[in-house]
């Protein structure tokens, strides 16, 4: 099975020039292309990972049942762009400090899991 959609993205900012205009009357196509059956020989268990305060005004929990390693949390914004949170271990986990980046929706990545949160 293979399937196109067309999608069409329009610049705004600084670009008013030639490469602009390309930009939106050229859609860009992406092409997904089913090949293969995947077959799992092993089921993969996640450990239960909870982040409170979502919705929060930048200040967020993270537990696990499992130790989490700071250096296994990435965030990032709505555009895909890294954030570097403060963060802090705690007896109950970690806590996650994004009150020094602007209001909207983050991403967390921890390990192989993934989360979206809202900053208000």
């Amino acid at each position: 099975m293979q399937a196109s959609f067309p999608i069409r993205v329009p610049m705004t900012g600084g670009n008013t020039g030639h490469e602009a205009q390309t930009a939106i009357q050229e859609p860009i196509e992406i092409k997904l292309d089913e090949t293969a059956d995947i077959e799992l020989e092993q089921e993969i268990l996640l450990p239960d990972i909870f982040i409170y305060l979502n919705p929060s005004n930048g200040l967020f929990t993270i537990e696990s049942e499992e130790p989490i390693n700071p250096q296994q949390i990435e965030v990032y914004d709505i555009f895909g762009k890294r954030i570097l949170p403060v963060i802090n271990q705690n007896d109950n986990g970690l806590s996650l400090n994004l009150t020094s980046n602007a209001k909207g929706t983050y991403f967390i990545k921890i390990g192989t899991y993934s989360q979206k949160m809202v900053v208000e």
